[in-house]
């Protein structure tokens, strides 16, 4: 029986059902030398999904500035960015509506005309 005969009979769900038991071996590279979808799946994904999570639990008027602010500030690699101060660390999901809510005001009331 060819490869192909035995994952004809294998369903989608237990294709994935197998791949997640026992996962392929990957090889030790650092993150940074990987190609580029893997890279942005192993570092930007994780936080972009929960941000885009609270954006629909949250629903703030103005959600590109909500999740702009929410991934700046729960980047895990804020320590090391130098525009983040303590405070900006701290944010609840609150503070980052009324953010965001206040920049769009801002935005409407400077739009060009």
């Amino acid at each position: 029986m060819g490869e192909g005969e035995k994952n004809e009979g294998t369903s989608v769900f237990d294709r994935i059902a197998m791949h997640l038991h026992d996962p392929p071996q990957t090889p030790n590279v650092p993150v940074y030398a990987l190609p580029e979808q893997p890279y942005l799946e192993a570092t930007v994904l994780p936080l972009l999904l929960r941000g885009l999570e609270e954006v629909a639990s949250v629903r703030p008027v103005d959600p590109l500035a909500f999740l702009a602010a929410y991934l700046l500030s729960n980047n895990p690699q804020r320590a090391n960015h130098p525009l983040l101060s303590e405070e900006g660390r701290r944010t609840t999901l609150q503070d980052l509506a009324q953010r965001s809510a206040d920049v769009t005001k801002l935005l409407s009331r400077s739009s060009i005309k």
